[in-house]
């Protein structure tokens, strides 16, 4: 048997793992936080193993939609950029590819893009104490559906999405009623 290193860590420098792929905890971070707001709405949530432009599918089950079960496509991205305080949106890049697949309005289900933003240091990403866990910060949410094509020819686009469309509990359950009732996102 051989010695291990007992090098004391601290609460202010946890041991963080995969330092170089923080792209992929930011996206735990984001399904996480889905997630959270998607039990809180009652909603049942699925990941489809092929990546074809959505991230999560999520439904709803109640006897005042049409058919007892209402459904919503979600797309997610994450932001660090902090922006202006009096910024009303949020942004972030999207493959041109995909910008056009979810802004065709002859679509069979509502699809949305949800938009986290993070703090850029993975050490502000949650708090937890007794009594809550804190995830930081917010997301918001935006409907491409019937945009026009967007100007330019590179490969990436900017998405901005509004800060009053705050993706919480009580927005995705008024998000589901309206899915429910036929309505269009």
């Amino acid at each position: 048997m051989t010695a291990v290193s007992t090098r004391s860590w601290t609460a202010s420098q946890p041991l963080r793992g995969m330092p170089k792929r923080k792209t992929d905890s930011q996206e735990m971070l984001q399904l996480g936080y889905l997630f959270a707001v998607s039990a809180a709405a009652g909603c049942n949530t699925w990941q489809p193993q092929i990546d074809e432009g959505v991230d999560v599918l999520l439904s709803h089950t109640s006897a005042a939609h049409l058919s007892n079960q209402a459904w919503l496509h979600i797309q997610m991205k994450a932001t660090g950029a902090s922006g202006s305080k009096q910024a009303s949106r949020i942004s972030a890049k999207m493959s041109r590819k995909r910008y056009n697949e979810l802004r065709d309005p002859n679509v069979t289900f509502n699809k949305i893009v949800v938009i986290m933003h993070q703090p850029t240091s993975q050490a502000k990403w949650i708090s937890a104490g007794q009594q809550n866990l804190v995830i930081r910060h917010c997301a918001y949410w935006v409907s491409l559906r019937g945009l026009p094509e967007p100007p330019g020819s590179g490969d990436y686009v900017t998405v901005t999405a509004p800060l009053s469309n705050v993706f919480d509990d009580v927005e995705l359950c008024r998000l589901m009623a309206i899915v429910g009732q036929g309505g269009v996102l």
